[in-house]
């Protein structure tokens, strides 16, 4: 397994994306195990690896607003909700666009997420393709917060880590669900209840004011 600890050698990490590989790296609240999201055969490999369900969809991760609006459906509110989220410790499944590949997200939605680590963001922009992500540990098993916990549950499985030191949070993102025009809050973590719909509450009003 290919290991960087250097922010100056994570282009070789991006190449490896590219070629569709196993790479784990870290995120604001765990290490997450990627992939090239085009590439059917490796996007299958994680969950492979897991020991994960393939019902249970994987989520697109990404490091720049750049060519979100090809990926998913954007109505003025959906935008100011990313704006207001993004980037932070929040998975939000929206709409995706029907040129997505049927077997990135689910049916006709897919989770976006955008990670506030700026090494983690860096090395998402550097693959240039779209990247798939969950958590790099085996399905049900204990969080990986750094890249030795990774390295214990399912390094032998994988081609590379970014080893960047214990994550800050150390607990899983927070998942919304707006695909259907409500907002439902799947799980909640760093981004708790109150917080959450005290700022969809407030951006509503805001939509409201300026309509009139």
């Amino acid at each position: 397994m290919f290991i960087v600890r250097s922010e100056e050698n994570i282009e070789a990490l991006a190449e490896l994306l590219r070629e569709g590989k196993l790479i784990a790296f870290p995120t604001e609240t765990v290490y997450g195990l990627g992939t090239n999201a085009l590439i059917k055969e490796s996007v299958y490999k994680i969950y492979e690896v897991k020991g994960r369900r393939e019902d249970k969809p994987l989520s697109l991760h990404i490091g720049t607003f750049d060519g979100l609006e090809e990926i998913i459906e954007l109505d003025p509110f959906i935008k100011r909700l990313l704006l207001q989220f993004f980037p932070g410790p929040i998975n939000i499944i929206a709409k995706k666009k029907s040129n997505i590949p049927e077997w990135i997200g689910k049916g006709d939605t897919l989770g976006v997420r955008f990670p506030s680590l700026f090494i983690c963001q860096k090395l998402l922009r550097l693959a240039k393709v779209p990247v798939v992500a969950t958590s790099a540990n085996i399905s049900g098993g204990e969080e990986p917060k750094s890249a030795e916990d990774v390295i214990r549950m399912i390094g032998e499985k994988i081609d590379g880590i970014l080893d960047a030191g214990p994550v800050p949070l150390g607990r899983p993102s927070t998942v919304v669900n707006i695909s259907s025009g409500t907002i439902e809050i799947i799980r909640e973590g760093p981004v708790d209840r109150k917080t959450l719909e005290g700022i969809i509450e407030e951006l509503k009003i805001r939509e409201k004011s300026e309509g009139i």
